[in-house]
């Protein structure tokens, strides 16, 4: 697929970021100079919320290396086979 699957993320990232921006524009918010700045807060707000997942995310990916070479350690010490069902289980 190449760079083609990189497209649709983009897309939805940029499209998130722009109607953070306007739904944060139109609220009106306002600094003591009167520069509306909701626009900065409706971004900074959404920002946030994408990198919210972020340790989610990494946490998940370090999971699977780290359950298969568990699993894989149960099968190769020919544990009992409730040791053995158990552990399919969890994965």
């Amino acid at each position: 697929m190449g760079l083609e699957s990189t497209a649709l993320p983009v897309l939805v990232i940029s499209v998130s970021i722009i109607s953070a921006f306007w739904l944060g524009h139109t609220s009106g918010l306002v600094d003591e100079a009167g520069i509306p700045t909701g626009g900065l807060f409706g971004t900074a707000v959404a920002t946030m919320g994408m990198l919210s997942t972020a340790a989610y995310i990494l946490t998940m990916d370090m999971f699977g290396p780290i359950a298969d070479n568990a699993g894989g350690i149960v099968e190769m010490s020919q544990q009992v086979v409730i040791a053995r069902i158990i552990w399919s289980i969890v994965l």
